[in-house]
């Protein structure tokens, strides 16, 4: 580094100093001098920075840059749960909204954790790719259950299957919620069966849709 030959070249001018300043003020002898200059010239880079610089190595950049990058999707997924916390206020069904809204401040705690202890944001990627799915079927369960010409299309177990489903999901956040707060990984985990039936459901709203629509047509 460019600081650290600055601070070579001074320490060896002062040890020049020293050198010539025993040899010729002095008049000590020249091996005298010899190891005064050595010691000064080992004092001054001491004191002014110049021992060797550790080399940063590239993992550490690529770690950086992948924090970097994960901040930046925790910070639209934020945006994303904004929407879904003003899509809950259009759910009429008490059960749903309530399911939504637990989901709702569970994720908010978690943003909030990652504020809080940045490391955890290494291990958000889990958490992150299954906050993604509910977006999409609150969505759709809320454009079904609020346009006029689609009302009734869900039957009341299609309601109850939803609010199971998103029932175990808050549970699934709270296990999360605490293994994030506990720095455990082996509790980092969605259980395949949520999910599973996380995605059935969704497809089955949609089939739900597609069918309403071609009644009308």
């Amino acid at each position: 580094m460019k600081t650290n030959r600055q601070a070579k070249m001074l320490a060896g001018a002062i040890g020049a100093a020293a050198f010539v300043l025993t040899l010729f003020v002095w008049r000590l002898s020249w091996f005298v001098c010899l190891i005064v200059g050595l010691g000064a010239y080992w004092l001054a880079k001491r004191l002014l920075g110049g021992s060797p610089v550790k080399k940063t190595g590239g993992s550490g950049g690529e770690s950086r840059r992948a924090m970097m990058q994960m901040a930046r999707q925790v910070r639209a997924e934020q945006r994303q749960l904004r929407q879904l916390a003003r899509l809950s206020r259009s759910i009429d069904n008490p059960v749903i909204r309530e399911k939504v809204d637990a989901v709702c401040g569970l994720c908010e705690k978690i943003f909030q954790n990652f504020k809080e202890d940045p490391d955890d944001m290494r291990q958000a990627h889990r958490f992150l790719s299954q906050f993604r799915k509910i977006l999409p079927i609150v969505e759709n369960y809320v454009h079904l259950t609020t346009d006029p010409d689609r009302k009734g299309v869900l039957s009341e177990e299609d309601e109850a299957d939803i609010a199971a489903a998103l029932g175990e999901f808050e549970e699934n956040l709270r296990d999360v919620y605490q293994a994030y707060q506990e720095n455990n990984l082996q509790r980092l985990r969605f259980t395949t069966g949520t999910l599973k039936r996380m995605m059935d459901m969704e497809a089955s709203i949609k089939r739900r849709d597609r069918g309403s629509k071609r009644k009308e047509t």
